[in-house]
């Protein structure tokens, strides 16, 4: 993630997030950010970084470096655990998948496969 995004007086603190953010949540995170930068008249650093916040408090699941990606492929949906969304969505590509979500992991073992899932390799 560029890191022109967020002021650099938070790169320190910010890590390696953005990366664990898909877009919606990195629009929801700019969104929020300009709200309280403009509309409450705060700084662009403490802004963003209480937007950071509050989107961490909305989704703790982005503190884990391991997702599960929604993929269609060949007539049906596969699920990808990854611990690097960039480079699963470079391999779903390169194999004519389509990205339809990214979901917490814990969510997907629950409602996809019933509390236990059995793990295999795809590339």
């Amino acid at each position: 993630m560029p890191e022109q995004l967020y002021d650099p007086v938070l790169a320190p603190f910010i890590g390696n997030l953005f990366e664990l953010m898909d877009e919606g949540l990195v629009e929801a995170w700019l969104e929020r950010s300009a709200v309280v930068e403009f509309d409450a008249g705060q700084s662009r650093p403490l802004a963003q970084a209480l937007a950071l916040i509050e989107l961490l408090r909305r989704h703790p699941v982005i503190l884990s470096a391991v997702q599960v990606l929604a993929v269609e492929l060949d007539g049906g949906t596969q699920w990808l655990l990854t611990d690097s969304l960039t480079h699963a969505r470079q391999l779903v590509d390169a194999i004519g998948g389509v990205e339809v979500g990214c979901h917490p992991v814990a969510d997907v073992v629950h409602e996809q496969f019933g509390g236990i899932a059995l793990l295999g390799t795809l590339g």
